[in-house]
């Protein structure tokens, strides 16, 4: 799986910040494509599942070619599984079902940028641990 990046911490602009609560935007770009294994895409699967639902992720946006063994549904089923309470954006383009590219491309960072402006609307607030990690423990130890 591919990772790229955009900074958007001050050190990276010129001036003053866009999207003042918004440190980057991530890319997840995997090879898999059409001829991935059944069970490569259920482990993909729960990996995105997991990052969607980490708490430093705002909401995420997926572009789908639709032909792959990972389908959306089977997406959704893990998020659901992960966190059945997963209220972030969460934005699913499949280009299959895209009138064409260059629209199915405008049309996902126009709706991006929308979302990116409702979650820099999101302040930070210091959280004990187990609030992060969605576990009630003590201890790190058990």
């Amino acid at each position: 799986m591919d990772f790229y990046a955009i900074d958007l911490t001050p050190r990276a602009a010129v001036g003053e910040r866009v999207f003042k609560n918004v440190d980057g935007i991530k890319f997840l770009n995997h090879q898999g494509g059409c001829s991935g294994t059944r069970q490569d895409a259920a482990v993909l699967s729960r990996l995105l599942a997991a990052y969607a639902d980490h708490p430093n992720v705002a909401g995420i946006t997926v572009l789908s070619l639709g032909c792959q063994n990972l389908q959306v549904a089977d997406f959704l089923q893990d998020l659901k599984l992960k966190n059945p309470l997963f209220d972030k954006p969460l934005l699913i383009y499949e280009k299959k079902e895209a009138q064409n590219e260059q629209v199915l491309i405008k049309t996902a960072l126009r709706e991006t940028l929308q979302r990116l402006v409702q979650v820099n609307g999101i302040e930070r607030q210091p959280a004990p641990l187990n609030k992060l990690t969605g576990q009630n423990r003590t201890s790190l130890t058990g």
